[in-house]
């Protein structure tokens, strides 16, 4: 794949957010399909989506004969994959949130040298690099990094993950402030959806 020039990626990214670029389109979901849909919504991706339906991304695209470069646009109705869940936080999730009790930050800070080691411990040598600029991009190696929805060394969303977070043991926001506990998830992540939740 060629490298477009910086001009042209600009023009291709106004013309994306104003929504006049056409790409690769998905088809609506019609009822023979006997799939569960879903309505795009502003500020919605492909991962944001498979994390929504409790399924790893490439289930997601797999479900709508899809792509990762596949445009989604808000309104359009897509399909959620057999046996999966659709759930949107809501109102009543964010009133929740709000009630939560407040997050507790580790006393013990770690430096960034200490964060980077276990970003080195723990992703596999082939993809340390890519993870240690995402984790410098997301948090500039601070692993007690939080705001109103992302928290930790790779500024995972606790909300829109909870689910799957879960699985792993997860079920507080203030354990993603542990850096070992956040790089694992982060790790787990990548093994579910690729690099799709840093892109």
């Amino acid at each position: 794949m060629t490298k477009q020039p910086p001009v042209l990626r600009f023009i291709v990214s106004i013309g994306l957010a104003l929504g006049i670029v056409a790409g690769p389109a998905v088809a609506a979901p019609s009822a023979s399909a006997a799939c569960t849909s879903l309505i795009v919504e502003r500020g919605d991706s492909w991962s944001l989506l498979a994390d929504y339906a409790g399924v790893g991304l490439s289930a997601m695209l797999r479900a709508n004969n899809a792509t990762a470069r596949t445009i989604i646009l808000p309104g359009q109705k897509l399909c959620v994959p057999k046996g999966a869940t659709f759930n949107r936080p809501g109102t009543a999730n964010v009133e929740a949130e709000a009630a939560a009790p407040k997050l507790v930050i580790p006393k013990k800070r770690l430096s960034a040298a200490e964060s980077e080691a276990i970003i080195r411990e723990t992703f596999p040598d082939k993809l340390e690099r890519r993870a240690l600029t995402i984790a410098k991009r997301e948090s500039n190696l601070n692993h007690v990094a939080h705001n109103w929805c992302c928290l930790g060394l790779f500024q995972i969303y606790f909300g829109a993950n909870k689910a799957f977070l879960g699985t792993l043991g997860i079920t507080n926001a203030s354990q993603l402030l542990d850096a070992r506990t956040n790089v694992s998830a982060a790790y787990a992540m990548y093994q579910r959806s690729g690099w799709a939740p840093w892109e």
